[in-house]
């Protein structure tokens, strides 16, 4: 049985953008209901005149909402829900590509009902469970608030921020609070969830590693060097924006990378390649970038992500295992013309036949790519050596 979590204690938090007042509390059920939009997250430069023409067409929407005035709930804000289509709150133990390259993010006008609120014709509604919601509230807009509001609950540890179920910006009106304050809510969950897999999640987790296997096995034959392995020079690699960095020897030290922050090859290669690197971080995010797909190692302590060579699309799982922090990792990623596969310390985390670049990229031969390393944010990563070889 876990334990009772700790409770989380209201307080401020400084931001780059100023203070934010922070809060976790339990609240639902709740049904959302509103107006809703979908669309593909990363990598589309149209996505806040989306949600901004949302919002300018929602009069009706709050207007059939205030007619439900029996049915409001504890949370009266007009607000936007964020979710992702199709997601399963059922752990990742099985790497489906297929099942992943569906997600869309929801972007639903609306409000937080009572659970079994009527919904409007013409209107869409998501039910939300009981559960955690960690609430940050800042004046004016933050693009940062999700991530500062994540840093905020792992570095207390009592919390631990689970945005892939849902996400809420939250526009209280004027006269509630005199001067507005910009809402974010993301949902969380006590780090005493976590219990021993049961003996179902046992045999799950033993016949996809034999399915993934078998899928390496029938492709690793197939691999054949193009060309010389290069060993890059570490101390060749070129800063892009401003990533903190350092060498300490013949090791390259970076901290506080994401986005444009990264160390990148000076030279470029034509795929499909195999990367491997040799490196550490002091918990989480190691990150490889090529084309415009990336892999990144740990992501919120746990999680695997990468996003396609092509359009971006990101495939989220969760391994049972992880990088230690502080212990360098062998890290080998593979991406073939036919499979895209990461093994760390010689495991095989992850496989994968269907991403769209293989298509694409037989359709239309990919161009030479630098490869880009960087830590996530507020991480400190090691590097020790890095080999890139085209197959």
């Amino acid at each position: 049985m876990s334990e009772k979590p700790q409770e989380y204690t209201a307080q401020q938090v400084k931001t780059k953008s100023g203070q934010m007042q922070l809060e976790v509390t339990k609240g639902g059920p709740y049904r959302f209901i509103g107006k809703s939009v979908y669309f593909r997250a990363f990598g589309n430069k149209g996505a806040g005149e989306i949600a901004a023409a949302m919002w300018k067409s929602s009069d009706w929407v709050f207007q059939e909402l205030d007619k439900l005035s029996d049915y409001a709930s504890d949370e009266p804000h007009n607000a936007a829900f964020l979710s992702w289509n199709h997601y399963s709150d059922e752990p990742g133990y099985l790497f489906d590509i297929t099942y992943q390259s569906t997600h869309l993010l929801g972007y639903t006008v609306g409000r937080f009902m009572k659970p079994n609120t009527p919904v409007p014709k013409g209107m869409d509604s998501m039910d939300i469970p009981e559960g955690h919601i960690a609430k940050g509230w800042i004046k004016g807009e933050n693009a940062d608030i999700e991530k500062d509001i994540s840093k905020a609950l792992k570095k207390e540890g009592i919390y631990e921020p689970t945005s892939w179920k849902f996400m809420t910006e939250v526009y209280p009106k004027k006269e509630e609070n005199g001067d507005p304050l910009f809402g974010y809510y993301i949902a969380c969950r006590p780090e005493t969830h976590k219990k021993p897999p049961s003996k179902e999640q046992k045999e799950e987790l033993k016949a996809s590693k034999v399915k993934k296997e078998a899928l390496y096995a029938k492709h690793k034959d197939t691999i054949t060097p193009r060309g010389t392995p290069v060993n890059i020079d570490l101390k060749t690699m070129t800063l892009q924006s401003d990533l903190l960095h350092h060498y300490s020897g013949d090791l390259l030290v970076m901290e506080n990378g994401g986005g444009d922050r990264s160390m990148v090859t000076k030279e470029t290669f034509t795929g499909p390649i195999k990367i491997n690197l040799r490196a550490k971080t002091n918990g989480s995010d190691i990150r490889i970038y090529y084309q415009k797909g990336s892999l990144m190692l740990n992501r919120h302590k746990n999680e695997v992500w990468i996003y396609d060579l092509v359009y971006n699309t990101d495939y989220k799982f969760t391994p049972k295992q992880k990088i230690t922090a502080g212990e360098y990792a062998d890290i080998e990623w593979t991406i073939s013309a036919d499979y895209m596969a990461v093994k760390v310390n010689g495991e095989l985390w992850c496989i994968g036949e269907k991403f769209y670049y293989i298509q694409a990229q037989k359709d239309n031969p990919p161009e030479a790519a630098h490869v880009h390393i960087a830590p996530g944010p507020d991480s400190i990563m090691t590097v020790e050596s890095m080999q890139v070889m085209e197959i």
